[in-house]
Order: structure tokens, then sequence, then C-alpha cells
């Protein structure tokens, strides 16, 4: 089971937490960055650094570990590497215990929320890896 961030994310960037830095992904401005990073906007990670230290970090991150697919391409390489790909946003909306979750609760229309919840929020992906048996080889 997944859980993958979309671009539209919001209020933060759930990894870095600088509000809207994933909408301005590939390319975040630094003075975006640095934005945050002054009034005091860390991560666990950036407690106690100095916020131009936390710019750096945060520019790096953007650049080397941040990428936001689509659902569509969620789905092609899924099926591509695990042969199957279920987004049951129903399931995730019922079980999950975060404010998103509970609120769609609310909502009517549960698929429809959920629907466009994988789009602009997250989306929930269940993957199998089915292996195949393939029959033994006779020893020659």
């Amino acid at each position: 089971m997944h859980l993958f961030p979309g671009k539209w994310y919001l209020p933060s960037e759930p990894h870095v937490f600088v509000p809207l830095s994933n909408f301005f992904w590939p390319r975040c401005p630094r003075w975006w960055l640095r934005l945050w990073a002054f009034l005091g906007v860390r991560n666990e990670y950036q407690q106690g650094k100095p916020w131009r230290s936390v710019v750096e970090q945060n520019y790096a991150y953007h650049q080397t570990h941040l990428n936001y697919l689509t659902n569509r391409e969620y789905r092609r390489l899924s099926l591509e590497i695990f042969g199957n790909y279920v987004s049951p946003m129903e399931f995730y909306i019922e079980n999950a215990r975060g404010g998103y979750a509970m609120l769609c609760r609310r909502l009517p229309l549960k698929r429809l929320t959920g629907r466009i919840g994988s789009h602009i929020r997250m989306n929930f992906v269940i993957q199998k890896k089915v292996t195949s048996t393939s029959p033994s080889t006779p020893e020659t």
C-alpha cells in the first residue's frame, strides 16, 4: 500500500513543509524557500538549523528527491512493474485517521470525493507483485 502525495497537496509540501513549494515543482524558486526558512518553517530533521542551511537543504531536496507523477503515470508504472493497479480511495476514506479522510467521510458522494482527492491531494494505491511459476528446466 502506498500513499502518493499529489503536486497540488495543500497546504504544504509534505516532506519539507514549505507551503506551496510542490506547486512550483520542479523549479521551486530559492526566494520562496528563503521566505519560509526565515519565518522558521522546518521539518523534523531541520529543527535548530540556521535558515540559510534549511534553504539549501530544501532546494537540494526539491532537485533530487521530489517527483510528482500523475495518477495515469502511477497506473502505467504499476501495471508495468507489478502487473496490477488498484486505487481504492473509498477504502482509504473509510479507514484513514487523517483530517482529509475524516472530512471526506462527512461529505456526500464519497466515490467522487475520493476520485477528486486522488488528483489534488494524494492517491492511495495497492500493488501486489505477482510472480509467475515457470516449469522447471530439465537437466541435461
